[in-house]
């Protein structure tokens, strides 16, 4: 039996919230909105740590009585527009924004100063940045566009470099097969060369090297289409991994959810992983391509099972988008965020998914993301257009037959 508990109203701005984004480490979370701002969201447990603010500037956003403040608000200055994704390196050092005016800027801590500063603005697309996502070893970043393409850069950081002086960055890739705008890109959890985009045009594809790196100085990478997903009947929101990257899930306007899986895959051991966890990477002086598995070709993923028809507020005639979908890494546990102001929560069991529980009217409006904490306690945070912030904790309680 899964429990819900609602523990925390973190906090509250005045604008929709389009996109929240858990540190990889720490309590700390990051969100962006309908202002230009990134806002990031400290536990007090972290009054010690080197980020944490000399003082409560933004105190008129916190929730009272919340364990959460809101500790650092920037980025207005290097964005025109609405900043709409937010993502953290794997390291946790830094942290990088996609912005409605095609740009893209990373930033970074500088403890002697304790400010953000912003180390790379990012360049090429001609319309609005969607989606964002850094692999796992920090040295690509994907941003996918309105104008339907997806930019592969890299980025170097030097050993010896100031904190909060600039890196230089590369674009390696830009990639069309999409007919229409792109939601998300997401890199494999497991092979750090490939990435899943997901479109307006109801598709998900699977891009790849388009030969095996067997150099790892090889700076020449091309992305090439490997396969492209078929199964939704509307725009893919989303997409979230298993820990091994052998399942995935997507989420969409079409109000269902579907289950992928690899067509050659390994039992799924949801445990908590410990050591095995990057916590960081290495940065060389150099460019080097740092992949593990990289040269192994990730399979062509098979629809294996889809859910619907548990959505609240929908109609003959109108049923609600799904607009986040995010799996849990260390318990068999997939939340889901939608249109109906409400949650969702399922579980995989036998190449199925089997729904477990919804929470209606979780927030006022649409819940537009949803993202685990890193740190095996089952909690996870929503935000929406109703500006709020919440934070929630899932446990599975065994009942004696």
């Amino acid at each position: 039996m899964l429990n819900v508990r609602r523990l925390d109203c973190i906090g509250t701005l005045d604008h929709i919230i389009w996109n929240i984004c858990t540190h990889p480490n720490l309590p700390i979370i990051a969100s962006c909105g309908e202002s230009h701002n990134i806002s990031l969201w400290f536990s007090k447990s972290l009054n010690k740590h080197l980020w944490y603010p000399k003082d409560d500037s933004f105190s008129k956003y916190n929730s009272k009585n919340s364990d959460w403040i809101l500790a650092y608000q920037f980025g207005d200055i290097n964005h025109k527009k609405t900043i709409r994704r937010v993502c953290w390196s794997p390291c946790g050092n830094m942290i990088i924004a996609g912005s409605f005016d095609g740009t893209a800027s990373i930033w970074e801590f500088v403890p002697s100063t304790k400010v953000w500063n912003c180390i790379s603005i990012l360049q090429g697309p001609e319309n609005e940045v969607k989606g964002i996502d850094w692999n796992k070893y920090n040295n690509f970043i994907a941003l996918c566009s309105r104008d339907r393409s997806i930019w592969i850069f890299s980025i170097v950081i030097e050993s010896r470099r100031a904190h909060g002086s600039q890196v230089e960055s590369e674009c390696h890739s830009v990639l069309t097969g999409h007919t229409q705008d792109i939601k998300t890109v997401k890199w494999h959890p497991t092979n750090s060369l490939v990435l899943f985009s997901c479109s307006y045009d109801n598709t998900i594809i699977i891009w790849g090297p388009e030969i095996p790196i067997s150099n790892f100085e090889n700076q020449n990478i091309e992305w090439i289409k490997w396969y492209v997903l078929e199964g939704h009947l509307s725009t893919v929101w989303d997409i979230t991994f298993d820990l091994t990257g052998d399942y995935c899930i997507t989420c969409s306007d079409d109000s269902s959810l579907i289950l992928w899986k690899a067509k050659k895959s390994y039992n799924v051991n949801f445990t908590n992983p410990g050591k095995n966890i990057i916590k960081s990477a290495t940065m060389n002086t150099s460019f080097r391509i740092l992949t593990e598995n990289s040269t192994q070709v990730v399979n062509n993923y098979l629809q294996k099972s889809s859910y619907s028809g548990f959505l609240f507020h929908g109609d003959n005639e109108y049923s609600p988008p799904i607009y986040s979908v995010d799996w849990c890494q260390y318990l068999n546990c997939i939340v889901a965020g939608s249109g109906d102001n409400s949650l969702h929560f399922f579980s995989l069991s036998k190449d199925e998914l089997k729904h477990l529980k919804s929470i209606e009217d979780a927030h006022k409006n649409d819940i537009n993301s949803v993202s685990w904490l890193h740190n095996n306690n089952g909690k996870f945070v929503s935000a929406g257009d109703d500006g709020n912030i919440i934070l929630w904790e899932v446990t599975f309680i065994e009942i004696e037959e």
